[in-house]
């Protein structure tokens, strides 16, 4: 079983989520909350995971109960909490925006580059939505991207672990991530 550190949020699908990454296999190093800090810009991402095979991946998790309408950076959703509906970003461009601070973050590290300046690992990102039903996910993959997409049946250890691992990055990794770079990743996401 995966251990995670930190404390996820307070909403239902960080908690359900938490759940279901505490049940990842042990191969995953998973950060709740971290704070990420490159120069002036910072991000609380909901979660940041590391794998050796994958890379890093960062995913913000969105308690939407539904989406009435949606474009390539928000939606116009619906909460529990409200009843009027709100415009809001969309998860997997808060994901992407978090992941591209701490590849920034990361590129620092000279041990964790390579050719170019570029890092040696992969990193993703998705959007992650508790509540959304298969139907809902598939019109949105069509809009935010075929595998950036998660919803409620994804919330499962088996399914998720095999989702997460696919992904898309723009680029092919042919090694995967040391203990070194592992543990190089973990150090300057939590510097405690």
């Amino acid at each position: 079983m995966a251990m995670i550190f930190g404390q996820p949020g307070e909403e239902w699908g960080d908690q359900r989520l938490y759940q279901v990454l505490q049940k990842l296999p042990d191969d995953f190093h998973i950060y709740a909350q971290p704070l990420l800090v490159y120069k002036d810009q910072r991000r609380h991402p909901d979660y940041v995971l590391i794998h050796k095979k994958a890379g890093v991946i960062v995913l913000e998790v969105k308690d939407w109960v539904s989406i009435i309408q949606v474009d390539s950076k928000s939606a116009m959703v619906q909460r529990r909490s409200v009843d009027v509906p709100e415009k809001e970003t969309s998860p997997v461009d808060q994901a992407r925006k978090s992941a591209t601070i701490l590849a920034n973050m990361l590129k620092e590290d000279e041990d964790l580059r390579g050719y170019a300046g570029k890092l040696d690992f992969p990193y993703r990102y998705a959007g992650v939505l508790p509540h959304m039903p298969k139907s809902v996910v598939s019109k949105l993959v069509k809009v935010w991207g075929d595998t950036f997409v998660f919803g409620r049946d994804d919330l499962n250890p088996e399914v998720l672990a095999k989702k997460l691992l696919n992904i898309s990055i723009p680029y092919q990794y042919t090694k995967e991530m040391s203990n070194k770079q592992i543990r190089a990743v973990c150090a300057i996401i939590n510097k405690e």
